[in-house]
């Protein structure tokens, strides 16, 4: 192995302030924009697994667009009263100097899709992970499970770049569990009546299961392959970009699908974003940014909103040795197929700053940003799907919006080239705003239902 001299040279955030990896003291990790460029995955949080280490990121139940399991050196959070994803510490993401905290906007969004999985990786330029006190140092109790700090790509100098990239793929099907099946399972669970049975009980045992010979007890009926699948994948973003030494510039477009692997799940989303940098003068310079993104995501096939995306449970399987027809398998998963389940989220974000050298090693910053997002989630199930026989049918609708504003005056003073101070006073401002309307109807009119 060599070392990377250059590495040594790359400019690291930390706070409000920039330094070279060299001079820092702390435990950063950076990931470019270009080694995770066109992998597929719902969200960059996905191409950070294996790439940084202290860093967990896990999916548990297979659903493209849900949000993930975040961890940075280990879990400090205790609490098993929420799903997996909220139960364990998330980092805060500061994104383009904005900071955003997934676990308040997840509280307030009943689609529970990844909040963050509106931005295509393809415009991230770097992403750093602050894993120990530094985190801390500026954004407090908010950063005390680690900070993600992602700046996205800005125009170049040089002339008008037009960029697009197009890829399809197959999204695998997950290893099924291995299970006994058929005449095996027949006989394995003969095998434990006998063990565990009395003389009485096993008399009692319906022939119909005891011979051998029984054609509707011999079946092997695949449950697993009933509800899990292969899908396809799909993503195509174009960007155009361009400067000059006084302002440049970067507009990109992005549409990415994703098949589950459960049936009726997946993931689409549609992004769009700008950045301007722009220089009035030596002295004065600034940029604006503006991000729009729709995601919309397919829950699977649970008969309740808050279930396994699978009607099943893989560790309880029903027994194979039941015939079941290709037309009863049809429809049986049709059935399912007449949930609905629409999960929409919408979010806008957008930010201005300013930066204004005073004198020499002393300037000041203001930042000013919007952030937000509305969310809608229709359910319907109908009343084949309920033991009651009672369709059911939900609606809601939820907002969370953050406004923010940071202004900091920082001084700097390089003394030889071995030596450096760093003075910085800040104020900032956040407001966030949550609301959340819903409505529910049961035992529904047919004509309404449908």
């Amino acid at each position: 192995m060599q070392a990377d001299a250059q590495s040594l040279k790359d400019v690291v955030v930390v706070g409000y302030q920039t330094m070279t990896r060299k001079t820092s003291t702390t435990a950063i990790s950076s990931v470019k924009g270009d080694v995770v460029e066109n992998l597929p995955a719902p969200s960059f949080e996905n191409l950070l697994q294996g790439r940084v280490t202290g860093v967990n990121v896990q999916n548990f139940t297979g659903e493209p667009g849900v949000r993930n399991t975040f961890v940075i050196r280990g879990n400090s959070r205790v609490n098993l009263n929420m799903d997996e994803a909220r139960a364990l510490s998330s980092p805060l993401y500061v994104i383009d100097g904005v900071p955003v905290n997934v676990d308040d906007m997840m509280g307030f969004d009943n689609t529970q899709t990844n909040s963050i999985a509106g931005i295509n990786p393809n415009d991230i330029e770097d992403m750093q992970v602050l894993k120990d006190a530094a985190a801390t140092s500026i954004w407090g109790s908010r950063g005390a499970n680690g900070v993600i700090v992602i700046k996205t790509r800005r125009g170049k100098i040089g002339s008008p770049e037009f960029r697009f990239n197009y890829y399809q793929g197959r999204v695998a099907r997950p290893r099924l569990l291995e299970t006994v099946t058929g005449s095996e399972e027949r006989r394995q669970k003969l095998n434990i009546l006998r063990e565990y049975g009395n003389y009485q009980q096993q008399g009692n045992l319906p022939v119909m299961l005891t011979d051998s010979l029984n054609p509707s007890y011999n079946n092997a009926v695949d449950w697993q392959d009933m509800f899990l699948r292969s899908g396809n994948l799909r993503n195509g973003d174009f960007s155009v970009s361009n400067g000059t030494e006084n302002v440049n510039y970067r507009i990109s477009a992005n549409y990415y699908s994703e098949d589950g692997v459960v049936r009726n799940s997946g993931f689409n989303r549609y992004a769009l974003r700008g950045n301007i940098n722009f220089k009035f003068n030596d002295k004065i310079s600034g940029y604006t940014n503006l991000s729009l993104s729709r995601m919309d995501r397919k829950r699977g096939l649970g008969k309740d909103r808050a279930e396994s995306p699978l009607p099943i449970e893989l560790h309880s399987l029903p027994s194979s040795l039941m015939y079941v027809s290709p037309e009863m398998v049809k429809a049986y998963t049709d059935q399912y197929d007449k949930l609905r389940d629409i999960n929409i989220n919408d979010q806008i974000a957008a930010s201005l700053g300013l930066t204004y050298k005073i004198v020499k090693g002393l300037e000041y910053r203001f930042m000013g940003s919007a952030n937000v997002s509305n969310n809608r989630r229709d359910y319907f199930r109908p009343s084949d799907l309920d033991p009651d026989g009672v369709n059911l049918a939900t609606s809601s609708n939820s907002g969370y919006n953050t406004y923010y504003l940071d202004n900091t005056l920082s001084y700097r003073l390089n003394v030889a080239t071995d030596h450096h101070f760093y003075v910085t006073a800040g104020q900032s401002f956040q407001r966030d705003i949550a609301n959340k309307v819903g409505g529910e109807g049961r035992n529904l009119p047919a004509m309404i239902s449908r």
